[in-house]
């Protein structure tokens, strides 16, 4: 088992994480109508593992990251460089090459994929200005959420 596991700085155990996450998937296939009754009592049988693991870089950016994520949409236009009859071309960070900007071209067909992968479920809504990520108490709310 990896250091960071056996420190035990997460916020939730990933041993329990991993019992609600098999118990709530289980629920959703009973709501769906599945009713294999072999099938869900071997979902039980073997150990479910979550992935989790510790921010690279502490708490505060992962407020930020959430902030962003949960903020914007998923490519804003001021990225968007050309759309032909055939592509689109926008800019990007490269983070395994240190930020470096570079452009990416996707068929409009692929474009559109990956970017309906970011339109949120029903019933879920982007935050807007309240809550810990508003803007005039993020400093402050960051400094309360910080996992010791």
């Amino acid at each position: 088992m990896a250091k960071a596991m056996r420190s035990n700085k997460y916020l939730f155990s990933v041993k329990a994480l991993s019992k609600v996450f098999r118990a709530k998937y289980v629920q959703q296939l009973r709501e769906r109508g599945v009713a294999d009754k072999p099938l869900i009592e071997c979902l039980f049988h073997k150990d479910w593992v979550v992935y989790a693991k510790r921010p690279f870089a502490g708490p505060r950016q992962v407020i930020e990251y959430l902030g962003r994520y949960t903020h914007k949409v998923a490519i804003s236009n001021h990225r968007l460089q050309e759309v032909t009859d055939i592509d689109v071309a926008f800019s990007y960070k490269d983070y395994r090459e240190q930020g470096i900007n570079k452009t990416m071209r996707l068929s409009h067909r692929e474009f559109v994929r990956r970017f309906a992968q970011h339109i949120l479920p029903l019933r879920f809504v982007r935050i807007r200005h309240y809550g810990i990520l508003s803007s005039t108490g993020s400093g402050e709310n960051c400094r309360h959420c910080k996992v010791n």
